[in-house]
């Protein structure tokens, strides 16, 4: 294969990818709840169907580094992307929420293994002085993806019904995982017997990634909240499933355009401003959606919440990758990512647990401001020297 043609493999083919995977996530966001709803579930086990998936995921994330290492990323990238399609297509034709349920959590496990390996995919293009641009790539492509993904999911189901919605979110990743494995090359690592509990201890002993990862657990707790809070306030209120849609897609295409001038602006000035920048948007975007009655009240708060998003996410990545060496990216990711898959089922389930004092999006507003107020703290607000450098 000519090199050039090899590098643009290696550059795009991960970002197609995670804009697959997070298309498909997202565009289940304004379903899930309401699809379990609909089919006899109480508000509880609607909740328990939004974060059973992340529970899920945090055992993939947690086993990713170890499956890397033992079949490499293109077995994982392809077979397992396949799998998951399969498994969003099967749950469109699911008739008691318990059977949704368990799909939920193997779809949860097979994505879990991807994302991971998506971005350790990723950051192998990346320098210590362009982290926060590199990563902001994949962040836009997740942005993207998160635009489209809950208009279109919102639109074929209000058209269609929801197995038609699942099918065709599904048949992205079926698509998908043929791409992976026809342009992903293959090579046979060695074989690790065990997990690498070294790595995965060396990794964590970094300020800067424990800084990212409690970031990254408070912006998707946050965020794992809006997803079932949302749809169900918007049903509330008299918001049409095309405009529950239109919201989560207003959401992403504000973390678009802000994600690479928040990359940008990290790289040149450091981490610490552009995190707490998008902590304390995020918070007000939480606290307008508790406020809002109507539609556009609603959707200004989905655009500030999103814009706090923006920021948060290429930079929390960038900060991992300025704390770990290249051979501890596999193992980084996990961890990282199991933060994401803790934070998307805890926030809800607590939110639920305290329903009764208070609105879900006040919880997900004061788990913002701590961390607002331990990240001022716990990072250095001028970029400096990492084990990141490559």
């Amino acid at each position: 294969m000519p090199t050039s043609q090899a590098r643009l493999i290696r550059l795009w083919v991960p970002v197609w990818l995670v804009f697959a995977a997070f298309f498909e996530n997202m565009a289940q966001q304004p379903l899930i709840s309401v699809f379990s709803v609909s089919l006899g579930a109480s508000a509880t086990v609607a909740g328990l169907t939004v974060s059973i998936y992340s529970l899920f995921n945090l055992g993939g994330n947690l086993i990713s580094h170890w499956a890397l290492g033992r079949v490499g990323p293109r077995w994982i990238l392809g077979w397992v992307m396949l799998t998951a399609g399969l498994l969003v297509t099967a749950s469109g034709f699911c008739q008691t929420p318990q059977q949704l349920l368990l799909l939920r959590s193997l779809h949860g496990l097979a994505g879990g293994l991807l994302v991971p390996v998506i971005f350790v995919q990723i950051s192998t293009a990346s320098t210590r002085q362009r982290h926060g641009i590199t990563m902001a790539r994949g962040g836009i492509a997740i942005a993207l993806a998160s635009t489209l993904g809950p208009v279109l999911a919102g639109f074929v189901n209000q058209r269609a019904g929801f197995a038609t919605a699942f099918t065709t979110i599904g048949s992205v990743l079926i698509t998908s995982g043929l791409i992976a494995l026809l342009l992903i090359p293959h090579h046979t690592p060695p074989k690790r017997r065990t997990l690498p509990l070294k790595i995965l201890k060396a990794t964590w002993g970094g300020c800067q990634v424990r800084s990212a990862c409690r970031i990254a657990f408070a912006f998707m707790a946050a965020l794992g909240i809006m997803a079932f809070r949302f749809p169900l306030k918007g049903q509330e209120v008299g918001l049409t499933s095309g405009q529950i849609g239109l919201g989560f897609g207003m959401f992403s295409l504000a973390a678009a355009i802000v994600m690479a001038p928040a990359g940008c602006l990290s790289d040149r000035h450091g981490r610490r401003w552009p995190l707490l920048g998008g902590l304390v948007v995020s918070t007000l975007g939480m606290l307008g959606l508790s406020w809002g009655q109507t539609f556009t009240p609603l959707l200004m708060a989905m655009v500030g919440h999103g814009a706090g998003f923006g920021m948060l996410f290429p930079v929390s990545n960038a900060l991992l990758l300025d704390g770990c060496r290249p051979q501890e990216r596999s193992a980084a990711f996990g961890v990282f990512h199991a933060f994401f898959s803790l934070g998307v089922f805890t926030g809800p389930l607590v939110a639920i647990a305290l329903m009764r004092y208070t609105s879900p999006f006040h919880v997900a507003a004061a788990i913002l401001l701590i961390t607002a107020t331990l990240t001022a703290s716990s990072i250095p607000s001028r970029p400096r020297g990492s084990p990141g450098q490559s």
